[in-house]
């Protein structure tokens, strides 16, 4: 494939302590919003992600990840990309 096999990590989509609003969190992972805010209650209630009001929009939320979140993405980032070199680099090799 041109530029190398696709690869499943970086799905985070940058700084995973950068807010983005639900919405958009919603349409990057290809959810309905409905079943966005269900997530995103789940997530907050485990202390991973804190809703903050949108400052250009007082109708949004903004969405971040706490210190324990983005410690839990680090880990599953690294475990992650460990994963793909392992099936991907044997894939290469015609393993």
């Amino acid at each position: 494939m041109p530029g190398g096999p696709p690869r499943v990590s970086g799905a985070r989509g940058g700084d995973s302590r950068r807010a983005g609003s639900q919405l958009e969190l919603a349409h990057h992972l290809g959810v309905d919003r409905t079943v966005m805010t269900y997530l995103l209650d789940d997530l907050e209630r485990a202390g991973l992600i804190e809703r903050h009001p949108d400052p250009a929009d007082r109708r949004a939320r903004r969405i971040a990840a706490t210190a324990r979140g983005s410690e839990l993405l680090d880990d599953l980032d690294q475990r992650l990309r460990a994963a793909e070199d392992q099936v991907l680099g044997r894939a290469s090799l015609g393993r």
